[in-house]
């Protein structure tokens, strides 16, 4: 009975290493898996960060909008009182305003006096325009003929400056 009691422990001694041998490879893949569970727990970790970083972003936007549209309500609290203000005197103004018809009838034909006389001085500056543009033609005219007469007259008048310098050698000089 001995050897009966004895084999038990020697066999499952045995099976361990040849279980443990065999479970090798499953060791490998369950290291593999491991890794890559390590990888992408890594790439969620910098998503995270990279999320929450925007929500800050996105926090600080917000604030920044938040007071702006408190500086907006204020500004739209002003000018409603403004505007209620000058409707008040709008409505206190129109009382007079039933008799301005005929003030505003005398200001109309004021009115289309200055716009005829405007018109008429219109006309007159075209006029005065046209007729600049004739001079400014006439004086091109003019030009063209002075600077093409000009070599001709030119000749004759190099040679004058010679005498002259002659006659002046001649002269005793002046004394001061």
């Amino acid at each position: 009975m001995t050897k009966k009691y004895f084999l038990i422990p020697v066999l499952t001694f045995s099976g361990c290493i040849f279980c443990l041998a065999g479970c090798d490879g499953g060791k490998k893949k369950a290291e593999a898996d491991a890794e890559q569970a390590r990888e992408e727990a890594l790439k969620v970790r910098v998503s995270l960060q990279a999320v929450k970083a925007r929500v800050a972003d996105l926090e600080e936007e917000l604030s920044i909008v938040k007071d702006i549209r408190d500086t907006l309500d204020v500004q739209v609290q002003q000018l409603t009182a403004e505007r209620d203000k000058a409707l008040g005197k709008t409505v206190s103004i129109d009382e007079p305003a039933k008799f301005a018809p005929v003030e505003v009838y005398g200001e109309d034909q004021k009115l289309v006096a200055l716009q005829g006389e405007v018109e008429r001085l219109k006309k007159i500056i075209a006029e005065q325009d046209a007729v600049i543009a004739e001079q400014h033609a006439t004086i091109d005219e003019l030009a063209k003929a002075v600077t093409s007469a000009e070599p001709a007259v030119a000749e004759p008048a190099a040679a004058e400056p010679a005498a002259e310098d002659a006659e002046d050698a001649n002269e005793p000089a002046a004394i001061e």
